[in-house]
């Protein structure tokens, strides 16, 4: 859509910040910078140019001294002239930073998620270096932030919590009433049918939606406490769920039940899985964990740990005998007659999703805005990696060559078209990890706080 009358652009803006009312800044997505003098609003000269990140947060203490924060930890800083990018931008340790504040004294707090701690976290610049805290909400993502010093500062989440920050630590305020002390998250999404979709997560959670609402198994939590990364499936009663320390379920249209090991049994964490057909299949995670499926049970491959020793985070096949696997630092693998063998990436960024149409045709995702395209000889990055965005991608499917899905922390979604790559509002700024489709017009998105998205234009 066009931008209309009464707009200098068609994109979503998501934080504003003034220090008179001549001088108002305005920010969002595409790196999108707007400015109002008293009179009119205008475009910055560095709008969509000093970067393209979801920019999600501004502040400053005068009209020389403004801040702003975006996802993939992207910081800028404005001294009365001209937008530049700050020290240690994206690499300050949050993955995604949704919210800032800056007190009176200059120090910059930014908000978000650390993929290092696992959970909400806050960075703190002290006008010449960062450090970066963990703020005890494990698997879920810090939304605003908020202080009256630095020593009294309030951040908060959208899942209904708040943390405090004393100085010294952050910790839970006193409730009148008591909140949960855990925060499910939702890592994948598999779906047989619009009316049959499983969703697994932490702590064991599994979700199934029947066409009318979503309700947990009877087994959730019960079958394995360990986090579920992965739910995959070929029938109503062939569906697998793989997880930590080794954990490997199947379920067949009844019960949950644990998939054993033909002799040795994997204690690494599961995070992928791909079938080629309903008993053949391969499994990866930690420490280059390899491992088939044939039907009944699991073997571990000899080539586990061996190809490779990082971790990999996602599997996909264009048939039994032409595989992917992808993982951290940039980490790909590809399967054939002779065995596994590694290919050159062109990034050392950490890789979380692999999904192709065609032998030819094979996307790849990860840190940073990590486009990655696989064209039958060669991995390229796109043209748009990290220039559309600077979130970390943490997965990928796709209905069809010009209907690919990718989405990550910052509640980030971006589609590819068959020509170009776009961002697309997802209405929420909750990390999301896993996706899946029943066709062009039915696809789901998981993420924290056990959020579910569903696309039907």
């Amino acid at each position: 859509m066009a931008a209309g009358s009464g707009q200098l652009t068609n994109l979503t803006l998501y934080s504003v910040w003034g220090s008179a009312k001549n001088d108002v800044w305005a920010m969002g997505s595409s790196g999108t910078i707007l400015h109002f003098d008293g009179t009119s609003w205008s475009k910055d000269p560095k709008s969509s140019v000093v970067t393209t990140a979801l920019m999600y947060g501004i502040r400053g203490i005068a009209k020389n001294k403004v801040w702003a924060a975006g996802s993939g930890g992207v910081f800028l800083v404005y001294d009365g002239t001209t937008w530049s990018v700050g020290p240690m931008s994206g690499t300050y340790g949050l993955s995604s930073s949704l919210a800032l504040w800056a007190s009176s004294t200059g120090t910059v707090w930014t908000a978000g998620y650390s993929t290092a701690n696992v959970g909400g976290s806050v960075g703190r610049f002290d006008g010449s270096s960062w450090t970066t805290q963990n703020a005890m909400v494990p698997n879920i993502t810090l939304q605003g932030i908020w202080g009256s010093s630095d020593t009294d500062i309030w951040a908060i989440t959208s899942y209904g919590i708040m943390v405090h920050y004393d100085g010294s630590s952050w910790t839970l305020p006193p409730l009148a009433t008591p909140i949960a002390t855990t925060y499910p998250t939702l890592y994948s999404v598999w779906a047989n049918g619009p009316n049959d979709v499983w969703a697994v997560g932490s702590s064991g959670l599994i979700r199934h939606f029947t066409g009318t609402s979503w309700a947990n198994s009877p087994q959730s939590g019960t079958i394995t406490t360990n986090y579920l990364y992965r739910v995959w499936g070929t029938s109503p009663s062939n569906i697998f769920a793989t997880g930590g320390l080794g954990t490997f379920l199947k379920y067949d249209g009844t019960t949950w039940a644990s998939v054993p090991p033909s002799t040795t049994a994997s204690t690494n964490t599961l995070f992928g899985m791909w079938t080629s057909a309903p008993t053949s299949g391969w499994l990866v995670g930690d420490s280059g964990s390899l491992l088939t499926y044939g039907g009944t049970n699991y073997t571990i491959n000899s080539q586990s740990g061996v190809t490779t020793t990082s971790t990999l985070r996602s599997v996909w096949g264009a048939s039994s005998i032409n595989i992917f696997a992808v993982g951290y630092s940039g980490t790909i693998l590809n399967y054939n007659f002779s065995g596994w063998v590694k290919q050159t990436s062109n990034t050392s960024f950490d890789l979380y999703g692999v999904w192709g149409t065609a032998s030819n045709n094979v996307w790849a995702v990860g840190g940073n805005g990590t486009l990655l395209r696989y064209n039958g000889t060669a991995w390229a990055l796109d043209g748009a990696s990290a220039t559309l965005s600077t979130s970390t991608y943490l997965g990928v499917w796709a209905a069809s060559a010009s209907s690919v899905w990718a989405l990550g922390t910052g509640g980030t979604i971006a589609t590819y078209n068959g020509t170009q790559w776009a961002l697309s509002n997802s209405g929420t700024r909750n990390t999301l990890w896993g996706v899946w489709g029943t066709g062009l017009n039915d696809i789901w998105a998981v993420g924290d706080t056990a959020m579910i998205l569903r696309y039907q234009p």
